[in-house]
């Protein structure tokens, strides 16, 4: 999802695709350029290790090269020691976590670690809550959420891609994040999905805790620079929101 809104971002830029579990091919050495790591192993446990060594190894490579390294993590980090986050969040943040100070801990220079918040846009599994509840509300479907007035940082994956495409552009080291400049619940949200289908969602809050329902919210510490004062605001949201359910190639995703 973020990768492909990324390359329609870097448009223009010299990209080489590195597949997992592959080396970063030779090149120029007078343009040692970014290694940016936007993967994830799949769900299966076993597959933790082997992606763990892999991204070790590009992380050195990209060292030796002089090159700058900038991994994607989550906003969920700050708080992987929450008795309140349940599975799968707590193994997923734990696991960005172990994977940014594994980073780190071979050469801090030219490191970049990006924290990304709630997503929403093209590409996205119609079984996420922004496409479930945009494809209820058209077909006048109950819909089910659960822990209604959590809030988090909320953004159109395109508009993330571009906060990240402007960051490459002149990164820093550290760690950053990337999200809606205002704090949106749940509840709020699901408010702007009526009206950019123009109707009312026949709303239910889930008996069932959501993983992180007892977490209020998950708020930026360190903002990066290159996201605008206007990002992810009602205002923003809501002209995403009704892109992404008017716009006519989406079908596959919320029809």
């Amino acid at each position: 999802m973020v990768g492909s809104s990324l390359c329609r971002t870097l448009v223009g830029w010299h990209i080489v695709p590195v597949t997992r579990g592959e080396e970063i091919p030779p090149g120029d050495s007078s343009r040692p350029g970014i290694v940016l790591h936007s993967a994830w192993p799949a769900a299966d446990p076993a597959s933790w290790a082997p992606f763990r060594e892999w991204s070790r190894r590009l992380r050195a490579s990209a060292a030796d090269r002089g090159a700058w390294f900038v991994g994607l993590g989550s906003g969920l980090e700050a708080h992987a020691a929450h008795p309140g986050l349940k599975e799968p969040y707590k193994s997923y943040a734990l696991r960005k976590l172990e994977l940014c100070e594994e980073f780190a801990a071979l050469d801090r220079e030219r490191l970049a670690w990006i924290r990304l918040h709630f997503m929403f846009g093209p590409g996205e599994r119609p079984s996420r809550v922004i496409p479930a509840a945009i494809r209820a509300g058209l077909a006048g479907d109950e819909f089910v959420c659960g822990s209604l007035d959590r809030r988090r940082r909320w953004l159109h994956v395109d508009d993330q891609a571009d906060y990240i495409g402007e960051f490459l552009e002149a990164p820093h080291a550290g760690t950053f994040d990337i999200g809606g400049q205002q704090s949106v619940s749940f509840r709020d949200m699901l408010t702007l999905v009526e009206h950019a289908v123009g109707r009312k969602l026949l709303l239910r809050e889930s008996d069932k805790l959501a993983p992180d329902s007892q977490i209020f919210a998950i708020s930026p510490e360190r903002m990066a620079a290159v996201v605008p004062a206007d990002a992810g605001t009602f205002g923003t949201l809501s002209k995403r929101l009704w892109e992404y359910a008017n716009r006519d190639n989406n079908s596959s995703t919320v029809g």
